[in-house]
């Protein structure tokens, strides 16, 4: 790896170098590489584990879509049935209605009758 190589690299360095000072700046040198790699390999870490979030959250959202738009079907449907059913009983009412206009105006007319046909008997027969 690379990592790997540039630590043996400076690790040979320090081994090789006879100055003190140049060993010490080595040293602290090698202790900034370890922590810097030590916090790349953290946020590719982090970046990944969100990355995964994220895809199950899309995940999540596309479902709770899902079961709302399914949701918005069924509410359709039963508006839809209920404006149906008050149609057909709407319908029913007005033809019920009529029905009964119709009869009550028969009726009238079948009493006028029966009271002409009464009183010519009366005329006729006496009271």
């Amino acid at each position: 790896m690379r990592d790997q190589e540039i630590r043996e690299k400076l690790q040979a360095l320090i081994e090789a170098e006879s100055d003190p000072k140049e060993r010490a700046r080595l040293l602290i040198m090698m202790q900034i590489s370890d922590i810097l790699i030590d916090n790349v390999r953290a946020v590719r870490g982090l970046s990944d584990e969100m990355h995964t979030h994220r895809t199950e959250f899309a995940d999540h959202m596309h479902k709770e879509l899902e079961l709302i738009n399914q949701g918005k079907g069924m509410w359709r449907v039963f508006a839809f049935s209920i404006g149906l059913v008050q149609a057909i009983i709407g319908y029913a009412f007005w033809t019920h209605v009529n029905d009964m206009d119709s009869l009550k105006e028969t009726k009238i007319a079948v009493d006028r009758r029966l009271d002409l046909i009464e009183e010519r008997m009366r005329s006729q027969y006496g009271p």
